[in-house]
């Protein structure tokens, strides 16, 4: 689970949060290596799990259902269910190992920040590590018993609780906001059920693993392909609906509104509503490093509709590029209507040729003189 990262400038309070957690998942994911390589020499059937488990991990990441949030986008990610396949495969011991590895593969492959990437991997890899301790602590694994049901299950649950709440601390303390407005997410209960309902998926796999030959879990594939392409086509349908009401929204206040403030107050709402981030607005200069922009002609100067250039699950860069450029095309039709209606009334109330005021404007200043006068 993650959130869109902040471009805000770190405090030294955020700055040690964040080194802490990389520190502290780097530890664990090392001691996780030594143990998964303390053996003497290597287990085959460990390798293979390395082989097959860390693609699995990267390829699963990349299909992450987002839940719908106007301007901050929760992203449940299913890669935990290749963890709970390892801690019930043998005896689990090189679950943590391959984890970590499959973590720093998958952050490597992303466009971020490379703290924020490094913060991603230690996070990672403790949630990890705390739902193997919880496993480990109810008991059961390898038993087949209801026992090792719950010990999933609440495996998978301290995971996310884990990656939630650091994450959540994160953002707060760089964005210098109450921990509790980042905390206070009203899908939370949701994403935790379908968390733990799709890594369950892990438990079946080494189910299959346990009591059939090896080729017959291949077809557990088939039903957790479908689950990741389906989601991926709701998370990107969402988006396409939300996006195009910004759109229309924005074009429909863009025709009524009777001043250039009121209109940029309407630019700046519908780009943050259009590509789902608070950080997104309208200004004269524009777009700077790792970010998009895209440029409006008011007639008396240019702005930009500026917005972080983010990948996530449910629009890409592209996307929020397009709708961007849609929208100022949107503002540009409606400055040009208000410079033309401003033209002409002042067409109406002015001589063409020497610019005086001409009748229709001295008889409504008179008229204006008498009504304050009464």
């Amino acid at each position: 689970m993650s959130t869109a990262a902040a471009t805000a400038t770190k405090s030294g309070v955020s700055w040690s949060f964040d080194v802490a957690i990389m520190v502290s998942g780097a530890v664990l994911g090392l001691l996780g290596l030594v143990i998964f390589f303390d053996r003497g020499q290597l287990d085959a059937r460990w390798m293979v799990a390395l082989l097959i488990g860390v693609p699995a991990v990267v390829l699963i990441s990349r299909f992450p259902l987002e839940l719908h949030n106007p301007f901050i986008g929760m992203e449940v990610g299913f890669e935990a269910a290749v963890l709970v396949f390892l801690a019930c495969f043998d005896d689990g011991h090189g679950a943590l190992g391959i984890w970590l590895v499959a973590q720093i593969l998958t952050e490597a492959g992303k466009r971020r920040r490379f703290d924020v990437r490094a913060f991603n991997v230690g996070l990672g890899t403790i949630s990890g590590a705390a739902a193997l301790l919880v496993m480990r602590e109810v008991g059961g694994l390898g038993t087949t018993t209801p026992q090792e049901l719950l010990a999933v299950c609440l495996g998978c649950t301290a995971y996310f609780f884990v990656d939630y709440v650091a994450s959540a601390v994160s953002i707060s303390l760089e964005r210098r906001v109450s921990l509790f407005t980042e905390l206070r997410e009203g899908t939370t209960p949701v994403a935790v059920g379908v968390f733990v309902a799709f890594d369950t998926l892990g438990y079946l796999s080494a189910l299959v693993e346990r009591a059939l030959p090896p080729w017959v879990a291949g077809l557990l594939a088939v039903p957790m392909v479908a689950i990741l392409v389906a989601t991926r086509a709701l998370s990107r349908g969402v988006e396409h609906r939300r996006r195009l009401s910004a759109l229309f929204d924005a074009a429909a206040e863009a025709q009524v509104v009777d001043s250039p403030r009121g209109l940029e107050t309407v630019l700046r709402e519908n780009a943050r509503a259009a590509v789902a981030s608070k950080h997104a607005g309208l200004r004269d200069a524009g777009p700077r490093e790792r970010e998009i922009g895209a440029p409006v002609r008011t007639g008396e100067g240019t702005m930009w509709l500026v917005a972080p250039a983010v990948d996530r699950a449910r629009a890409s860069i592209t996307a929020d590029q397009k709708a961007l450029d849609a929208l100022a095309t949107v503002g540009e039709e409606a400055f040009a209507r208000l410079n033309l209606t401003a033209e002409m009334g002042h067409l109406a109330r002015h001589d063409a040729l020497t610019e005086l005021p001409n009748r229709t404007l001295f008889l409504d200043r008179v008229e204006q003189a008498v009504h304050r006068a009464q």
